[in-house]
């Protein structure tokens, strides 16, 4: 949309504005000033139109005492007499405030479209000249303020709303602990959802707006179940935290239903082929991915203090679920992964001699403890090569490798052993656990190891194991050729 241009003579008049302020608080003014101008609009329009059927306009879309208060800026601006100085206009008993000090100037509010008409001063009700009707997308993207609002948030530019809206969610996602990609990735659902509605005023969302928008989900854009659920939930959000409507009605909309499907392993002969076209850190961090049956961002985060070469273990902190659990550090990898330790300790030292920020530390770890966040043992294991800005602090700083640096590295060698499957970095953690029940371990332990809540998870990869406990064996072996 077009930037507003400026008003037309009638609203910037000074006698106007003066004859205004009079009788409209200066909070209220550049309301009354908006109103005005659509009516201008309107009136250009349908030159027949009168005042009631502009406001039956309105109604579809604005409360009842937005209409009341628009009903109220025309009727000032209809009787509004050019000739008549402010001081000579009387005032009519409305109970309005009197009139302040100085007059607020108009400015801004209008949509680019106002244009001048022509009036007779003598006339009270002179039909203005036609003007473009405003379309509802035009209302919609031009609405008065959200009364719900902070008085500095209120704007009659929807899109600056919505942005409010984001800015408050997002504290509430922080106050909650919700991790940055979860921010992103909630804020990038209420973007596209804010973007169906087209910018509809967020204080009149309801709940057949969401309906609407999961159909349009499922039906036009087809996407998958898992990505209409993490629409869903990302909306709920702002449902539950903006409007304070925590129980919906979804009846009528379409949800995608989540199908069970059989993840994807690869053999140990595969995996070993995979390994051997990969080369430098990109391998160590795929074998203690298969190693241990980690997550890719579990790897990223692993710290120095982490890794216990005594026990044989590495411990995973704050996992999916925010829970912190041991699993496995293969003996065969030991070595390897103190010879890469030696090397991230001279890119330690390094950052110590340039005197840079530490190492981001959870939640307020690095308020509690001075200078921690300095100190060896929190350093990252598979640092990143480059200073990145810290999303929430501004700070530039240390952050461990990107997640795409590993999993284009592991398509390149896939591709390379010629892998026929549709593997990903999280196929070595499918592997990791459907080896060990081909091995005859218990799903128990393997569910400890994997970091599941529920054994049910787990039991998903007894579906794709060669080999169980019981050694079933296809009968069609049996038979004689």
């Amino acid at each position: 949309m077009k930037k507003p241009s400026s008003p037309a003579p009638e609203l910037t008049n000074s006698h106007f504005t003066a004859y205004l302020s009079h009788h409209v608080k200066g909070k209220k003014f550049s309301f009354y000033l908006f109103w005005i101008s659509l009516y201008l609009k309107y009136s250009k329009e349908k030159p027949r139109g009168s005042l009631s059927d502009f406001l039956d306009t309105l109604q579809k879309n604005y409360k009842e005492w937005q209409v009341n208060q628009a009903k109220h800026a025309v009727t000032l601006f209809q009787n509004f007499n050019p000739k008549q100085t402010p001081a000579k206009t009387p005032l009519k008993k409305e109970g309005l405030p009197k009139k302040e000090k100085s007059p607020v100037k108009a400015v801004s509010h209008f949509p680019k479209e106002t244009s001048p008409i022509s009036r007779n001063p003598s006339a009270e009700h002179t039909t203005p000249q036609k003007i473009s009707k405003p379309t509802p997308q035009a209302i919609r993207k031009t609405s008065p303020p959200d009364s719900s609002l902070p008085p500095e948030h209120q704007s009659p530019n929807l899109k600056n709303q919505w942005e409010y809206v984001k800015r408050k969610l997002t504290s509430t996602l922080r106050t909650q602990h919700k991790s940055y990609r979860t921010e992103k990735t909630y804020l990038g659902w209420i973007n596209r959802f804010a973007l169906f509605l087209n910018y509809k005023n967020p204080s009149q969302v309801q709940e057949s707006d969401l309906r609407n928008f999961l159909t349009h989900l499922a039906i036009n854009r087809k996407i998958s179940a898992a990505t209409q659920n993490l629409a869903f939930n990302s909306i709920y959000f702002f449902y539950k935290n903006y409007l304070g409507i925590t129980l919906l009605d979804l009846k009528g909309a379409i949800r995608a239903k989540l199908p069970r499907r059989l993840p994807i392993v690869l053999s140990q002969n595969e995996i070993t082929n995979i390994f051997y076209h990969m080369d430098g850190i990109y391998k160590l961090m795929a074998q203690i991915i298969y190693g241990g049956g980690l997550r890719l961002t579990e790897c990223l985060s692993l710290r120095i203090k982490d890794m216990d070469f005594e026990r044989g273990c590495i411990i995973i902190r704050s996992g999916k679920g925010n829970k912190d659990r041991l699993t496995i550090l293969p003996e065969n990898l030991k070595p390897a992964v103190k010879k890469h330790i030696l090397e991230v300790r001279k890119l330690y030292e390094k950052d110590r001699i340039n005197n840079l920020p530490g190492v981001p530390l959870p939640l307020g770890l690095e308020r509690k403890y001075k200078g921690a966040s300095k100190e060896w043992i929190w350093y990252w294991l598979f640092p990143s090569y480059k200073l990145s800005a810290d999303p929430y602090t501004n700070i530039t700083r240390r952050y461990h490798l990107y997640p795409t640096t590993l999993q284009k590295a592991f398509k390149i060698a896939t591709t390379k052993a010629g892998i026929t499957k549709h593997a990903t970095i999280h196929t070595l953690r499918h592997s990791f656990a459907t080896h060990l029940i081909e091995s005859g371990y218990d799903i128990r332990t393997i569910q400890e190891l994997l970091g599941h809540t529920s054994v049910q998870t787990t039991m998903i990869y007894t579906h794709v194991a060669q080999k169980n406990k019981l050694g079933v064996r296809s009968p069609i072996d049996s038979l004689i050729d």
